[in-house]
């Protein structure tokens, strides 16, 4: 058996898994990966690169950041302000606070800005009285922050892996915010999609939840809690700093002389929280999701295991194989079909990577432009939303929402057929195959 089909194998138990959750999913991540390395897969320093990635440190270190907004109180003021201006209305945290986060997507990483709003959407749920549920809100936030980034070229890692692709191979590229085109029409569904479909689902999904969330949180408003403020302060300060970090950072990111990244800006902040005293580092471990840290860091590795193994290529080969003949728009989304399904598996870099070069051969070989094969490509690995290890947003989210593996399949899969129908619909209309 190929190493491909091997990896193939072991991905569907991995699936099988994550959706019965008969094992933690940090455990069967975590297996995973060790399987791929006793079955001479991936080398180890491949199938567990993940706790090496700067997207896990940008994840970790914005987690613990969030536990220092806690702790000193900061959070809970900052909701207690947002619910002064807007009411404890979900309402209007769909309409106002959830476009604040697209448009910070669009220009941020999606991944930080999950991270910055998770702990302030639990703070005003908090202080609401029961009248916000975290719940419902923090699954879709993750697909707020995850579709904000498909608004310009930097706003996610498959637009910047298509441009450079396109450079190299002197294809004229997409502008900074033409990749909008496509993502404007997303975004705006979503917020439809929250305040209609996706309300009744929660309700439907998570009642009895829901239902205790808001009666501990009318207990938990009740107690009036002072906390110094000094620490708040310096809480505010170092999420100042990771912010401010995170809009430079793209500046240092082709300086030879000086240069750091994502993770190394939140990380960093992390430790300010310890160094600057706003919390024990016994509390920051102990507030600390340490669920996530391995869910992403195994989800990250497994996919550069599938990645090394040839699996997704062996997918994407097969599927276009079996359409070669067909219309130009059945291959497109076709095309478009595998790498949304790769991504809510493999990392949409690894996925991008893999078959935006595939795209480009396919269009010249049937004649016809590589443009709408190469943004429908793009646009669709940047919306994942049917798994928890399909973005870091998604990873965030799981362990402060407490959620269940099939809460994003029946949450965001609907969502993901709309979004699929969106993006399959406007890019042919917009760049002709």
């Amino acid at each position: 058996m190929s190493p491909a089909v091997l990896a193939l194998v072991i991905l569907g138990i991995v699936v099988f898994f994550y959706v019965t959750e008969w094992i933690p999913i940090a455990v069967t991540t975590m297996l995973g990966c060790i399987a791929l390395v006793w079955l001479q897969i991936a080398k180890f320093s491949v199938a567990f690169s993940g706790f090496a990635a700067d997207t896990l440190w940008l994840v970790i270190g914005m987690v613990m950041v969030g536990a220092a907004l806690f702790e000193t109180g900061l959070a809970a003021a900052m909701g207690r302000s947002i619910i002064k201006f807007i009411g404890a209305s979900e309402k209007k945290i769909i309409l106002i606070v959830y476009p604040i986060a697209m448009l910070m997507s669009a220009f941020l990483n999606n991944t930080s800005t999950t991270a910055t709003f998770t702990p302030i959407i639990k703070a005003i749920s908090a202080k609401s009285q029961g009248k916000v549920s975290a719940k419902k809100l923090l699954m879709p936030l993750a697909f707020v922050a995850t579709t904000g980034g498909m608004l310009t070229l930097v706003g996610s890692t498959p637009p910047v892996i298509v441009h450079g692709l396109m450079i190299s191979l002197k294809i004229p590229t997409f502008g900074f915010f033409e990749w909008g085109y496509v993502g404007l029409p997303v975004c705006i569904a979503l917020i439809l999609y929250t305040l209609t479909i996706g309300q009744v689902l929660a309700k439907r999904m998570w009642k009895d939840e829901i239902e205790a969330e808001a009666h501990n949180e009318v207990e938990v408003v009740l107690e009036h809690v002072e906390h110094p403020k000094d620490k708040m302060w310096k809480a505010g300060l170092i999420l100042a700093f990771c912010i401010i970090g995170f809009i430079v950072q793209p500046q240092f990111e082709t300086n030879k002389a000086f240069t750091f990244t994502l993770g190394t800006v939140a990380i960093t902040g992390a430790m300010l929280t310890v160094v600057l005293r706003t919390m024990t580092i016994k509390r920051l471990y102990e507030l600390t999701d340490w669920n996530t840290f391995f869910v992403l860091a195994g989800a990250i590795g497994f996919a550069a295991g599938l990645d090394k193994s040839g699996a997704g290529k062996l997918i994407a080969d097969t599927a276009i194989k079996y359409v070669g003949n067909s219309s130009p728009f059945i291959i497109f989304a076709t095309f478009c079909l595998v790498g949304v399904i790769l991504t809510q598996m493999m990392s949409n870099t690894a996925t991008t990577a893999m078959m935006a070069p595939i795209g480009v051969f396919v269009a010249n070989g049937m004649g016809f432009s590589p443009l709408p094969l190469l943004m429908g490509l793009a646009t669709a690995c940047a919306a994942a939303y049917m798994t928890p290890v399909g973005t870091p947003p998604n990873t965030i989210v799981l362990g402060p929402g407490n959620y269940k593996f099939m809460d994003y399949v029946k949450m965001g899969g609907t969502f993901q057929l709309i979004s699929f129908i969106i993006i399959i619909t406007i890019v042919p209309l917009i760049w002709p195959l």
